[in-house]
């Protein structure tokens, strides 16, 4: 029996291997497996809405965590989806006539917090033992147009964000010139 590198040869059927050059087979590689080339690192920012209310809840104000929370959202989700709630609407009728189809995945969150937000509104106190309202708000912010009213380098007409106020404009031209 004639094995290969022991003092034989190799048998007819199988061919011989060329011997190739190191530089050829790096060559090869570098075409045919290239590397990934990372062109932008991100790393996760929490929206500053949630920021506050879990600081107000750690700090043991739970009232305030729940009155921030809700009475940012409403104000965000205004901005975000470009309606606005006529003053003498109530929290009820913002949630029965104020909902557009664009927010319907807000509605059970949004509900959440108004449940949370009835007892203090009408001088009443969170329980030692009640939810934190951080879950709802971070649902609330997971959509598009919430989390996009806070992250950079999203285009505002890609969330759908109402046009800001002339002042708005000015603060941020000088901004862009400093």
């Amino acid at each position: 029996m004639n094995r290969p590198g022991v003092g034989g040869t190799l048998p007819e059927s199988e061919p011989r291997a060329r011997p190739t050059s190191g530089r050829l087979t790096r060559a090869l590689q570098r075409l045919f497996h290239p590397r990934l080339v990372i062109l932008e690192t991100m790393r996760p920012v929490e929206v500053p809405v949630l920021t506050e209310t879990k600081r107000r809840w750690l700090a043991g104000d739970r009232n305030g965590a729940i009155l921030y929370a809700y009475e940012a959202v409403l104000d965000d989700l205004q901005r975000a989806y470009g309606v606005r709630y006529p003053p003498d609407w109530t929290h009820d009728d913002i949630l029965a006539h104020g909902v557009t189809p664009e927010m319907e995945p807000l509605v059970p969150f949004l509900k959440g917090l108004h449940d949370l937000y009835l007892p203090i509104r009408y001088g009443g106190a969170v329980p030692e033992s009640g939810p934190s309202p951080d879950r709802l708000v971070q649902s609330v912010y997971a959509q598009r147009a919430m989390w996009g009213l806070y992250v950079e380098g999203v285009r505002r007409d890609d969330v759908r964000a109402l046009p800001r106020s002339d002042a708005g404009r000015a603060a941020e031209a000088s901004e862009v010139s400093a």
